[in-house]
């Protein structure tokens, strides 16, 4: 699994707009984890939850989370 670091902007009908096309070899399935300023307000909907303000975005917690996706890949994908 590759993790990519973008940019983008959320449209008023919740599209994700990328600033920049991600340089990928393939078109695949993406898990997408979005982290929006303190002063922006996103609503709870459907597969999309709101992260409360109690929790911590270190690099840390970041990188286990991106470790706990990773156990979730079979290893025949890597």
């Amino acid at each position: 699994m590759q993790a990519f670091e973008a940019t983008g902007t959320i449209d008023p009908t919740g599209r994700l707009m990328l600033d920049q096309p991600l340089q990928v070899t393939q078109s695949a399935k993406v898990r997408v984890i979005v982290l929006v300023s303190e002063d922006e307000n996103v609503a709870s909907s459907g597969n999309q939850t709101e992260v409360s303000e109690s929790q911590d975005f270190s690099a840390q917690s970041f990188l286990n989370m991106i470790d706990e996706i990773r156990a979730q890949v079979p290893a025949e994908e890597y």
